[in-house]
């Protein structure tokens, strides 16, 4: 064995490893999808162009969007909402793969998009959710293209800041080769940034603390003044109260009790009846309208001195139990 024999071994031992091999990005996991989406439902070649992705806010997403294109939104089992458009060219190359079977060279003339387009292109979009949803789960946009399982068509772009939610959004805008070359065609995906872990975690916090706390305040006491009926009348003739005197009741009093709350705003109005031998109330529903709490303002502006003040808080405490033991 020779020296460079010996050698050879050496070298092969001390020789730089081979980096790793990177894995899918987003840009591939989506160009496969098309490719097979395309494939599957209408038997069409599909390569990518050119992509580009970013991160917007709804407002600029919203600017990014053209009135010509078809605009599909996305409705995710969690309630996500997406965007996913397509231009006039691949609108035209998958209809015209659907019925004479091949991509045409002619340019797609900008018209408004119809029912029977979006009929012809739901079979496509869907397929390609089901690709990009079934990819490899460490890529970034498989998990945030998964959960969406419903779409309907945005008639007007202009809604689109009003029935998306205000968060920011990955936007991948890609450019596909149709039909061998012979209509370059635009896709672009617009899918709200899911939250972390981390921050799922902190909401979840949040909306078991505040059924936590919804259901302290639920279980809370709460009292309830039925009101029969109210009555002015002089101080003079208050201070002058007997047991045994009348107050006048209209007869409607009985069918509108006033039903008050611990602030002494009228809730509702009840009938007063009878179940099994016992005084009850019948609620009517709804609230009344104009009735007005009793506030210490009110109160206040009598501005009645204390001496008489005692004088009737010790008279009607005397009625009360006076009454009683009638």
């Amino acid at each position: 064995m020779t020296d460079t024999e010996a050698l050879n071994p050496l070298r092969r031992m001390l020789r730089p490893a081979d980096p790793p091999k990177s894995g899918p990005t987003d840009m591939d996991v989506l160009a496969r999808a098309m490719r097979r989406a395309a494939d599957f439902v209408v038997g069409m070649p599909v390569l990518l162009k050119g992509g580009e992705a970013s991160e917007v806010s709804l407002v600029e997403l919203a600017e990014q969007l053209n009135e010509q294109d078809l605009t599909m939104m996305l409705i995710g089992r969690d309630g996500a909402r997406a965007i996913m458009t397509c231009d006039g060219p691949m609108v035209s190359a998958l209809i015209e793969m659907s019925t004479i079977g091949h991509v045409t060279t002619a340019n797609s003339a900008a018209r408004r998009m119809t029912r029977t387009d979006v009929a012809l292109i739901t079979p496509f979009l869907g397929q390609v959710l089901v690709e990009v949803s079934g990819g490899d789960a460490d890529v970034p946009v498989t998990s945030l293209m998964s959960g969406y399982d419903e779409m309907t068509r945005v008639l007007d772009v202009c809604t689109v800041e009003l029935i998306m939610p205000q968060v920011q959004y990955h936007v991948y805008d890609l450019s596909l080769e149709l039909g061998q070359g012979s209509k370059t065609g635009r896709v672009m995906l617009c899918l709200p940034k899911r939250a972390s872990q981390d921050e799922k975690i902190a909401q979840d916090t949040a909306k078991n603390w505040k059924a936590s706390v919804e259901a302290t305040v639920l279980d809370l006491p709460s009292q309830l003044d039925a009101v029969l009926h109210t009555v002015s009348m002089p101080l003079s003739e208050v201070r002058a109260f007997a047991v045994g005197d009348m107050i006048k009741m209209a007869a409607s009093s009985l069918k509108t009790v006033q039903v008050r709350g611990l602030d002494s705003q009228t809730i509702t109005t009840a009938r007063l009846g009878q179940v099994h031998g016992t005084r009850a109330l019948c609620l009517n529903g709804g609230q009344v309208s104009g009735s007005q709490p009793f506030t210490p303002a009110q109160t206040n502006e009598l501005a009645l001195p204390e001496d008489i003040l005692e004088e009737i808080q010790a008279l009607a405490s005397d009625v009360e139990i006076k009454a009683e033991n009638r």
